[in-house]
């Protein structure tokens, strides 16, 4: 135990996830649980004038052997009484530490799931195998992991599709793109399998961004679920790409059901979202992350709280009950104004937001207003990135 009397909690990230690092400080903020951070500086960096964080672990080696050795390292210098609980917030960490889970379980209690079971979820193209096998309605989909046919092979798929790397381990930062026709599908996909990334092509659910559903929860090791919420996407940014920049929680018994069904088929404990697609009054699977979503702020204002229902589950074996609030936004305010010009709905959204403004039912993604100097290098290193790609195509386009 921790002077404070509370288990201590580490969350290992990846450079990338500096806003879900500020959602789990959020998470825990005022309830005497001290966060520790471990990770690379470049992303520690961020954190320097947030004041949620209890201390940070510098990784001073790429080999993941060696982060594992001082990690543990660390927890046993620091005389801790008992195990801190351990978060992972990239699907990359999940797959590449499985090998690490007995050394891990000797210093942390696990509070993401790392066994062979969570290759089901990681990988896209068993995922959604796993999910059509169960019943449920899943955008047709083909696994890519050869140069040969491509062309050939997406004649059996309609167009806008959407491509996804099966693993985001060795995807070389590629996420997810939408290809609106053959020519740029082929052009995307011959690039990353050349390289050795297999992909996933599934054709694109019609819609709009508001038909967009995620449900976010806890589930036990004996199937039960709580602290759960529903969160309807209102806008995404870049627009169809499947970022949620503004969204609302909702009641849904049928995005609820689905989606505790889909959970089941995984026999996945810990905490995760479902995402799903209503188009036309059906629901189709869209995706599965095995653990805390970026956007799982959103659950502090509604009351749910996800992670700390979590942390308190592990800790205490507390089960909570909370009903989470309909109307609770969650606004990554970076991604939402800087993208404003391109979708006219953002606009009308301000109307929305400024109102939820004012009832205080809005969850900062960013903390803008709470913690401005991580805020400003988080938004100083996204526009110097940008600015770089757009100037590096341009010079590329000239030649």
């Amino acid at each position: 135990m921790h002077e404070s009397g509370k288990s201590p909690v580490v969350i290992w990230v990846n450079s990338w996830a500096w806003p879900n690092i500020m959602g789990f400080l959020k998470s825990f903020q005022g309830c005497g649980v001290p966060v520790y951070v471990a990770g690379e500086a470049e992303a520690l960096s961020y954190l320097r004038g947030s004041l949620s964080c209890a201390g940070c672990v510098v990784f001073d080696s790429q080999d993941l052997g060696a982060r594992v050795d001082q990690i543990c390292n660390w927890v046993a210098r620091s005389g801790f009484s008992g195990r801190p609980q351990l978060y992972l917030l990239s699907d990359m960490l999940i797959d590449q530490l499985l090998a690490y889970r007995s050394v891990l379980e000797r210093h942390f209690v696990l509070a993401t799931q790392i066994d062979e079971i969570i290759y089901n979820i990681i990988d896209k193209s068993k995922c959604m195998d796993i999910v059509s096998a169960g019943g449920y309605r899943c955008p047709k989909s083909m696994y890519f992991d050869s140069s040969l046919r491509i062309s050939e092979k997406l004649q059996s798929l309609q167009f806008p599709i959407v491509v996804k790397p099966v693993g985001y381990v060795n995807s070389f930062g590629f996420k997810v793109c939408i290809a609106n026709d053959s020519e740029s599908a082929v052009e995307v996909l011959s690039h990353l399998v050349e390289k050795g990334v297999s992909c996933v092509a599934q054709e694109y659910i019609g819609g709009d961004d508001s038909d967009v559903y995620i449900y976010l929860f806890n589930r036990t090791k004996e199937g039960g679920f709580f602290s759960d919420a529903v969160v309807r996407k209102l806008s995404q940014s870049p627009v169809g790409a499947g970022i949620m920049s503004l969204g609302v929680t909702v009641d849904d018994d049928e995005v609820v059901r689905i989606s505790r069904d889909i959970v089941g088929l995984f026999g996945f404990w810990g905490s995760g979202g479902v995402e799903l697609k209503r188009n036309n009054g059906e629901l189709y699977f869209i995706e599965f992350n095995a653990r805390c979503e970026g956007i799982h702020g959103i659950s502090l204002v509604s009351g749910a709280n996800v992670v700390k229902a979590w942390y308190d589950y592990l800790d205490s074996s507390v089960v909570s009950n909370v009903v989470p609030a309909p109307g609770s936004y969650y606004l990554d305010e970076f991604s939402f104004f800087m993208s404003m010009r391109s979708d006219p709905m953002r606009l009308r959204n301000l109307k929305v937001i400024l109102s939820a403004f004012l009832r205080g039912r809005v969850y900062l993604a960013l903390f803008f207003l709470r913690d401005p100097v991580p805020f400003a290098r988080y938004a100083l290193r996204t526009v110097s990135v940008k600015m770089h790609r757009l100037l590096s195509r341009k010079g590329r386009g000239g030649q």
